[in-house]
């Protein structure tokens, strides 16, 4: 039997929360144009809601950049008022295809030219409107004096004709996720909505069932039936006083016999993919009509978890987010350079202190989030930090792609793999799905490969990565403790 991941297993591995809402207040639907049509992703942020929630005043996200860090509520520069995200995902292998976003600044009117500095970034025009060319191949492009849009990857022509055909256009995309645009209200900062119909394997889904042991061989089949009638599931965070988060699962049939077995599909999921997220465990399950639910409390390691998930290209800096200080047109003091870079470096710590409380024989279940996080390491504002501190992040940042990689998660490892098979040419290479709306079998050094030799890279890299992703925490632990010797000496402060 074809061996293939395209499953409940790996569909459900990225839906991760979301609290049920019965209004809807159109706040996203201008934003939605921006989404080509075969999108099957969309994410919708709050951002100054969550700053305002009663939570975010009480702790000071919107002031205190550390706090926010620490609470997961940092994936957004504190200037921005709302976030849409729009992706088509390959959900055999949770590779992105392309993003677009839509970032409405509050305050005020955005400045490309001051941003082009802060990144040391080139202005160029694309398509009648000013454009920035951002390091992490994305294009970032202003339409009016409060709202950027971003392309990744940066393919020029993708993007001319992308801003041409939604700039005057309508919202586009599916039927489900067009239920999601109406879904999101405010009483949901948060929420991830994935369009799956069309996309489940029967016979696959109840050999995956069957061999999770979230189901009896002998319900398996009554089971994948109404698996098979999966619409999408929508997902997403609340933040008030507290936060939680739920799953919705939508059918186009009554997924009343699914319901008992919900969550232990899902936790087999989450684990079998490296997206495990520890709240759901104690998450209620409920159904009613044709919808599954599970909700419950959210820790904020579960709330930088689904952060994670949201695909920006945009840093504090950009938009001039506080900085402890230091601002970008001024050489920081001493004083000040000593106070950001342990700032910077307790950043680093607490994502570092998340894996240390894991088990190690369980460092797997999590694999695919080490490239999340390295990604939110990426994103910590360097403005005024130490050099030495930066090389250091670059280094965490680097080994957690590798240990990620190691697992089958990142790119690199595929490649690797795969090369090693006799699909690479000299020098290796990296993933390259073809610019467009579509996309089709990928490329090393321009040769083709199937699906079936990532499949084998995949079964080869999670060996390699089971046996190497302990040993690699344990060289960052050591590097860490150099890193702020040498600067307790340089600062005399403790670090």
């Amino acid at each position: 039997m074809k061996n293939t991941k395209i499953q409940i297993f790996t569909l459900l591995a990225f839906c991760v929360t979301l609290l049920s809402v019965t209004s809807a207040n159109a706040q996203f639907d201008n934003a939605a144009k921006w989404v080509p049509e075969n999108a099957n992703c969309l994410v919708m942020v709050q951002a100054e809601n969550i700053l305002n929630s009663a939570i975010g005043r009480r702790e000071n996200w919107a002031t205190d950049r550390s706090a926010a860090f620490r609470s997961g509520a940092s994936f957004f520069p504190p200037t921005t008022k709302r976030i849409l995200m729009g992706s088509q995902i390959d959900f055999e292998f949770m590779d992105s295809v392309y993003h677009v976003g839509v970032f409405e600044k509050k305050g005020s009117e955005i400045n490309l030219v001051e941003v082009s500095k802060r990144v040391n970034g080139n202005i160029a025009t694309i398509g009648g409107k000013q454009a920035l060319e951002l390091p992490n191949n994305s294009y970032l492009i202003k339409v009016d004096n409060t709202t950027l849009v971003t392309m990744t990857p940066s393919n020029r022509q993708m993007t001319t004709r992308w801003l041409a055909k939604t700039a005057n256009g309508r919202m586009r995309v599916s039927p489900y996720l067009a239920e999601a645009v109406k879904f999101a209200d405010q009483n949901a900062q948060v929420i991830v909505a994935f369009d799956l119909e069309a996309v489940l394997d029967p016979a696959e889904v109840e050999k995956r069932l069957v061999e999770s042991g979230a189901v009896l061989e002998v319900s398996a089949a009554a089971v994948t039936k109404t698996l098979s009638t999966l619409r999408g599931v929508t997902l997403g965070v609340t933040v008030n006083d507290r936060i939680s988060g739920a799953i919705k699962i939508d059918f186009s049939s009554d997924p009343s016999n699914v319901t008992p077995v919900a969550k232990a599909i899902l936790i087999a999921a989450l684990k079998k993919n490296g997206l495990m997220i520890d709240d759901i465990a104690s998450w209620n399950v409920s159904s009613s009509g044709n919808q599954i639910r599970l909700s419950g409390p959210m820790t904020s390691e579960g709330f930088r978890q689904i952060g994670s998930l949201v695909h920006q290209p945009l840093e504090d800096d950009m938009h001039g987010a506080s900085t402890g200080g230091v601002t970008s047109s001024a050489e920081p003091t001493k004083q000040n350079m000593a106070t950001r870079t342990k700032q910077y470096l307790g950043d680093i710590d607490h994502i570092l202190e998340i894996q240390r409380k894991k088990k190690e024989e369980q460092l797997d279940t999590y694999a695919k989030w080490f490239d999340r996080y390295a990604r939110q390491i990426d994103g910590i504002s360097i403005l005024g930090v130490d050099p030495l501190a930066i090389d250091f992040g670059t280094y965490v940042g680097n080994a957690f792609r590798d240990i990620s990689g190691d697992l089958n998660t990142s790119d690199l490892s595929k490649n690797e793999s795969v090369a090693s098979q006799g699909f690479s040419g000299p020098g290796g290479g990296r993933w390259n799905y073809g610019y467009g709306y579509g996309y089709g079998y990928g490329t090393i050094n321009g040769r083709n490969y199937t699906r079936d030799s990532r499949r084998n890279a995949s079964a080869l890299g999670t060996e390699k990565g089971m046996n190497q992703k302990s040993d690699t925490l344990r060289q960052i632990d050591a590097k860490e403790s150099q890193v702020k010797r040498a600067l307790t000496e340089k600062y005399q402060i403790n670090f």
